[in-house]
């Protein structure tokens, strides 16, 4: 089911607010009579349902505490921000994850954990082979939860509670990815970083400007903003601004992205790998017409040399004494490029950047293509993964169910209200932007198993020195069909093992 839009999110917070702030005051007899009329014509407000009217009311867990498990490095951080608080600190979205996990905690006597360590996969998989269950999910890239799912995980419908029905839920990315049928990994309102995780263009309006590039956010609006119109945009924003005549990252630039941000346009364009069939087998879509020619077109973007600085390979790494990745921003901050392909995660490394910014989906394939398409960039969007050694699946499907439902009353309105419209965009257009990311969100069951190393090959193709797409996907082909073929086996295995 389709998560809610932004828009309907902060109205939501809006009545709630203002439903919360009207306090009590003095009136005359006449105030009073009014009242009275009033409450006799008012029906009574329904209670809104914060955790889940369908979960059971007498379950007591006896304080248990509910571990999360997953990555403690730096850059797998922002994994872990939306599962455990310690307390309230202030910060918006810290608060409303404490608050979601209060509510659940008092409901079931449970106390809400996260364990991170650098070798959480190895940990979870361990845990299971010795069928321990000191964790009581793993919390993952959608990628890995993928990879390791029928071996060390259990399917949904053993998980009596977990409700897939239910608006909480994205079971448009779930059912993509249930190959052979079997559900394993769970995704939605509970975790962020999934939206967080949707590819996006970044761009400078001052350069916008300056170059006379027009109304971005009126040309998503008009349905033009497609691949042509982005090479168009970036063609004559480079500029030697040191004089060198050489053009590196020390100069301005018209767009600035990685392969992997080049690769999101395959899907932005409406192209597809592999498409999930009725009967939860794979068809292979790799070489069909629509998909060499929307990497064509992108790899047209790409080969522009004077206006494209491809991170890793214009932009070493690493560069000026920080990675590759990092130096990209400050190029962004210090409005040296006009455009920057990045997820929607990157964010808040611009909240101090002088020059305004807003932030645009990738385009489309051109003017006759009905919607913009997005996907998350998979080895960063988590799913969450119950493991096969749960000593009690049923406690575990009531707290994710509970915890789930909840998220949708307090982390998502917080994420979406403050962190992306308010904490770090910089204009009134940013909700309606998020709204059109994630109402047509793609998902790739070819890149997201990475089956033959699909991924390499078409983000490789598209940064190339020549334009190898069709013979590149043609080698590809039995080496991404034998992968496919053996992980349907081993997942039919599984299941039959359960």
């Amino acid at each position: 089911m389709k998560k809610r839009s932004v828009c309907f999110v902060l109205l939501a917070v809006m009545m709630l607010t203002a439903a919360c702030g009207s306090g009590s005051s003095a009136s005359t007899g006449a105030d009073t009579g009014a009242a009275q009329s009033s409450a006799a014509t008012t029906e009574p407000e329904t209670e809104p349902e914060i955790i889940s009217k369908a979960l059971p009311t007498d379950k007591d867990y006896g304080g248990h505490e509910f571990t999360f498990l997953t990555n403690n490095s730096t850059t797998a951080g922002i994994w872990c921000y939306e599962y455990a608080a310690d307390e309230m600190n202030g910060d918006v979205m810290n608060d409303a994850v404490y608050q979601r996990n209060a509510a659940v905690g008092e409901q079931f006597n449970v106390n809400v954990a996260i364990y991170r360590d650098a070798n959480y996969s190895g940990m979870f998989n361990s845990m299971v082979l010795a069928g321990d269950d000191d964790y009581d999910v793993i919390v993952a890239p959608t990628t890995t939860i993928l990879k390791k799912s029928y071996q060390y995980g259990i399917s949904t419908d053993q998980l009596p509670y977990i409700d897939l029905s239910r608006e909480w839920w994205d079971t448009l990315i779930m059912d993509q990815a249930a190959l052979g049928g079997v559900h394993y990994a769970l995704t939605g309102d509970i975790n962020l970083l999934d939206d967080d995780s949707i590819w996006a263009i970044y761009f400078n309006k001052r350069l916008a400007q300056d170059n006379k590039i027009g109304d971005l956010y009126q040309m998503v609006y008009d349905g033009k903003w497609t691949i042509d119109a982005l090479k168009i945009a970036c063609a004559n924003v480079t500029v030697d601004l040191n004089g060198d005549g050489i053009l590196d990252y020390k100069d301005q630039w018209g767009l600035v992205a990685s392969e992997n941000s080049a690769a999101s346009m395959l899907w932005s364009a409406g192209g597809m790998l592999g498409k999930m069939k009725a009967d939860h087998t794979m068809e292979l879509t790799m070489s069909n017409a629509h998909n060499v020619d929307g990497m064509e077109k992108v790899f047209g973007v790409f080969s522009q040399k004077n206006a494209v600085a491809v991170i890793g390979r214009d932009i070493p790494d690493p560069c000026e004494g920080v990675s590759c990745w990092t130096y990209s921003y400050t190029m962004f901050k210090t409005g040296r490029t006009l455009f920057l392909g990045y997820p929607l995660y990157t964010i808040s490394n611009f909240r101090d950047m002088e020059d305004d910014f807003g932030y645009l989906p990738c385009p489309k394939y051109d003017e006759n293509q009905a919607d913009y398409l997005s996907i998350q960039q998979e080895w960063i969007g988590t799913c969450l993964l119950v493991p096969r050694s749960a000593s009690d699946p049923e406690r575990t499907s009531v707290i994710l169910e509970a915890m789930a439902s909840a998220s949708s009353y307090y982390p998502v309105p917080a994420y979406y209200d403050v962190v992306l419209t308010r904490k770090y965009a910089r204009d009134d257009q940013s909700a309606k932007i998020i709204d059109i990311l994630r109402a047509n969100r793609q998902f790739d069951i070819v890149y997201a198993y990475d089956f033959g190393g699909a991924r390499a090959t078409v983000a490789g193709s598209l940064i190339a020195e020549s334009n190898t797409i069709a013979s590149s996907f043609a080698s590809a082909l039995p080496k991404i069909q034998a992968a496919y073929e053996d992980t349907l086996k081993a997942i039919t295995e599984a299941k039959k093992n359960q």
